[in-house]
């Protein structure tokens, strides 16, 4: 009952936020940050300002939780993000094997550093971001737009956030001017790699749009690639309360090919030419990443849409995922029945904040 509530409120948010979205003549625009952090410093990587709506937020956090706020010259708060720690990964893996596999076991792993995405709507006032961490718990329901802000004055404002809960982590300085704009990703012209849509709820700008990616797969596997996405999306399109709110999903496969099969195993000395240059033992056993997450991101972009969830399938054993804030990737065990109740799972990590309170699905 307690996923069920959560999964539902995330859905109501959005669709709350359909009529906001048709309300707006002009488009609306939100700038995406790539970050960088250890915690101690914060380094700006890339930034763009694309069409689109920024995500509606619930601003309500806990202790541990990180919060980016858009600040104006005179350091005034004009809107704000909260989310989990971005070097938090949560490791996952089935028990069991075959049709009797029903328990999870998972891990959470701290990394040493993180790069990670954030989305907050663009304002021509801002000049700065400030990166804190909530020292307690902090709660506050807001909208992150443009027009809600011109309505009420602050929109998604910071400024009922104290200051005395949040422990300074870095600013940094952000124009227009040093940030990509147009284009399809931020400045990024033309697809590097080919794409479809595979499930189609509606117009993106009020729309979830998941992204789909693999890595381990050579240009001949890419069939396999978009079978094993198919199998997913109708796992997830079948499962409450997502089924309940198909006509809101969109769902897209962008088809990165690898020069070789699998990925790499370190702790077995097996190192593979890669698109994603994916690995299993990050953390973990079977905590799967990169340690160049701008790969990810960039074959994003290759996407029909701007992608509000990112979702990476490696082609390789043992099935196990590992998710992080702003994207996930899972091993879907090579024809594995299990594989996409993994997938879903980490679905919940990534798209509704879940930690492991949510069931196997």
């Amino acid at each position: 009952m307690k996923q069920f509530r959560l999964w539902m409120s995330v859905a109501v948010l959005f669709v709350l936020a359909t009529p906001l979205a048709r309300a707006v003549e002009a488009p609306e625009r939100f700038i995406e940050l790539l970050l960088q952090s250890d915690g101690q410093y914060v380094t700006l990587v890339k930034s763009s300002v694309r069409t689109g709506r920024a995500p509606i937020t619930t601003l309500e956090g806990e202790s541990g939780q990180w919060v980016i706020r858009a600040q104006d010259a005179t350091g005034t708060d004009l809107s704000t993000v909260i989310l989990p720690d971005p070097r938090v990964r949560y490791s996952d893996a089935l028990v069991g094997s075959g049709t009797q596999a029903s328990l999870l076991a998972s891990s959470v792993v701290t990394a040493p550093s993180a790069f990670f995405t954030v989305r907050v709507p663009y304002d021509a006032q801002i000049t700065q971001f400030t990166i804190s961490r909530l020292t307690a718990p902090f709660h506050l329901t807001a909208v992150p737009t443009s027009s809600a802000r011109s309505t009420s004055g602050n929109g998604n404002s910071a400024a009922a956030v104290s200051s005395s809960v949040l422990a300074p982590i870095g600013t940094i300085a952000w124009s227009s001017s040093s940030s990509s704009e147009g284009g399809p990703c931020g400045g990024v012209t033309g697809s590097r790699y080919r794409s479809e849509t595979l499930y189609q709820g509606g117009p993106s700008d009020n729309r979830v749009d998941i992204v789909f990616m693999g890595d381990g797969y050579t240009a001949a596997q890419q069939h396999q690639f978009r079978q094993e996405v198919i199998t997913v999306r109708d796992a997830l399109l079948g499962s409450t309360p997502l089924k309940e709110y198909q006509s809101f999903i969109n769902i897209h496969a962008v088809y990165a090919e690898s020069r070789e099969s699998g990925v790499d195993h370190p702790e077995e000395g097996v190192a593979r030419e890669t698109a994603l240059n994916m690995r299993y033992g990050v953390g973990g056993p079977l905590c799967i990443d990169t340690d160049t997450p701008a790969l990810v991101f960039e074959a994003a972009c290759s996407a029909p849409a701007p992608a509000d969830v990112i979702m990476v399938l490696v082609n390789d054993t043992p099935r196990g995922g590992c998710a992080r804030p702003d994207y996930s990737v899972t091993s879907m065990g090579q024809g594995d029945p299990l594989g996409p109740s993994t997938v879903i799972h980490e679905f919940g990590h990534v798209f509704a904040r879940l930690a492991d309170e949510q069931h196997l699905l």
